[in-house]
């Protein structure tokens, strides 16, 4: 796997397909999301989900840098906020997804600068129409999206 391709949330180092512990997750600020909260959301058995509100993410060896900026001097339209959501099966990586949540400039920001970065690292896109990039490289699968209101980005990256 392309070292450029690693992520990292919280400082800690997140690899799609690569083990990790769960000491490492709780450094990040990951917490395990509980049977009913998973029940809630309709997330999928047979997995452990683990997520961080308002975390840093890196990735592209620090090409792209996603961010939450609260700030309550700033006006509503200029505050924005972030997600992270890691799935494992076992002590494995199985995928990681990252939101820019109600970013009224951040969010088109942060996916063009993802998908630029994304470019770079990986080549065009395999598929792009629009607000949606994705790429098959080696054995990951990485998909940005950019929500039909642009104040909301996806990005997901996934070992297959």
């Amino acid at each position: 796997m392309n070292t450029a391709l690693d992520i990292v949330v919280n400082g800690e180092p997140i690899k799609p397909g690569g083990p990790i512990h769960t000491d490492s997750l709780r450094r990040a600020g990951l917490g395990k999301i509980p049977g009913w909260q998973r029940w809630f959301r309709r997330l999928p058995g047979g997995f452990e989900y683990w997520r961080a509100a308002d975390p840093r993410v890196n990735c592209f060896d620090g090409g792209v840098e996603i961010y939450a900026c609260r700030h309550d001097y700033l006006d509503h339209d200029r505050r924005w906020g972030t997600d992270c959501l890691i799935r494992l099966r076992g002590d494995r990586v199985v995928d990681l997804e990252f939101r820019i949540i109600e970013g009224v400039y951040a969010a088109g920001n942060l996916f063009d600068r993802f998908v630029d970065a994304g470019s770079d690292v990986l080549g065009e896109p395999d598929e792009r129409d629009g607000g949606f990039a994705e790429w098959r490289h080696d054995n990951l699968h990485v998909e940005a999206a950019l929500a039909d209101d642009t104040r909301n980005a996806r990005f997901r990256v996934a070992a297959v």
